[in-house]
């Protein structure tokens, strides 16, 4: 390889590996106020209706994680667990995560299982 391939390559690395650090500890970053329920979006309400499952969906605020919009939900389920529900702007849901844990728990508990 020439030395100008093998600088390349190696810069290229270097970003990515600079990429994945980074959005690894992106931190979710909130714009403002809780929002109104007609002010979200339905793919977003939708999502929070299947995983609440007849529970109440307390609050909801917008932020940014990655520079992508970012709903978060601070959720009681039916049997009284809190939950913080994350979900993007198309209603995937990216994050779950009870109120008497740290770690983001993606379905481990039995308490939540949706159906859609």
């Amino acid at each position: 390889m020439t030395r100008a391939l093998m600088t390349l390559l190696a810069c290229l690395t270097i970003i990515y590996i600079a990429y994945v650090v980074g959005s690894i500890n992106h931190p979710f970053v909130a714009d403002g106020a809780t929002l109104e329920w007609a002010s979200i979006p339905g793919p977003v309400r939708e999502t929070l209706m299947v995983y609440t499952q007849g529970g109440r969906v307390n609050s909801v605020i917008k932020g940014t994680k990655h520079r992508h919009p970012i709903y978060k939900a601070e959720v009681t389920l039916p049997d009284t667990n809190k939950v913080t529900l994350r979900v993007d702007e198309t209603g995937n849901l990216i994050g779950l995560q009870y109120a008497d844990e740290n770690e983001e728990d993606f379905g481990n508990k039995p308490t939540v299982h949706p159906t859609r």
